[in-house]
């Protein structure tokens, strides 16, 4: 069994009745993507009120691909919030949506590649990245290569991918990834540097972001 945050279960029922079935092409009478992610989300939380507001506009006529695009990252908020793997699945189907409706994308390419991140679909995810990459390479781009890199113990690689995103866009989330894996090859200090860095980057970010961090540097001051 599973236990499901009462705020994230009717998303995540009617993610799981089209499980693995997320493919424009399905043609065996499931749910194609375009109507799973306007499936209701139930709960009150904000997070719940902004996917609603972007499913109205993904509803309209005159629906344009970022509609869709806020929706997917509403979805990853959700998920972020709640832990529950279901809003992932939900975030990948809008991806697959935007795909069938306004063609691949760039936009659409980072939507899907966060979700099969988050689902630990690591070998799907890197490929993605890559293809990013390839494409745009933009920072968000190299981040998220470096980060699928990592999960496939790739760490150099990774390394050096979350370089390029440093280069390209210093911050707090490009910093927050050096400190990380400046951790896992034990230099604490030098961990410990990169995210005060990240801290004072973040000052005009949210206070999700800012809390984060706070906690993440408390728990590495525990281990110097």
């Amino acid at each position: 069994s599973m236990d499901v945050n009462p705020t994230c279960r009717a998303t995540l029922l009617g993610c799981l009745l089209v499980l693995g079935l997320f493919r424009p092409e399905t043609t065996n009478g499931a749910l194609p993507p375009e109507k799973i992610i306007l499936l209701p989300a139930g709960g009150a939380t904000a997070e719940d009120a902004e996917i609603s507001r972007w499913q109205e506009r993904v509803r309209a006529p005159e629906s344009q691909e970022f509609h869709y695009e806020r929706l997917g990252w509403a979805f990853v908020a959700k998920a972020r919030r709640t832990q529950d793997a279901g809003c992932y699945r939900l975030a990948e189907a809008v991806a697959e949506a935007m795909a069938a409706r306004f063609g691949p994308s760039p936009d659409a390419l980072l939507l899907r590649g966060h979700a099969l991140h988050n689902l630990h679909r690591f070998a799907e995810a890197e490929q993605v990245a890559r293809a990013l990459v390839d494409q745009r390479g933009l920072a968000a781009d190299h981040a998220l290569w470096s980060d699928t890199l990592l999960e496939l113990g790739r760490i150099d690689e990774a390394v050096a991918a979350c370089q390029r995103a440093v280069d390209l866009r210093p911050g707090a989330e490009s910093f927050a990834r050096v400190a990380h894996l400046r951790w896992l090859k034990g230099d604490l200090a030098g961990a410990e540097s990169a995210l005060v860095a990240a801290l004072a980057a973040a000052s005009t970010s949210g206070a999700e972001t800012r809390a984060w961090l706070a906690v993440r540097l408390s728990g590495l001051r525990l281990q110097v």
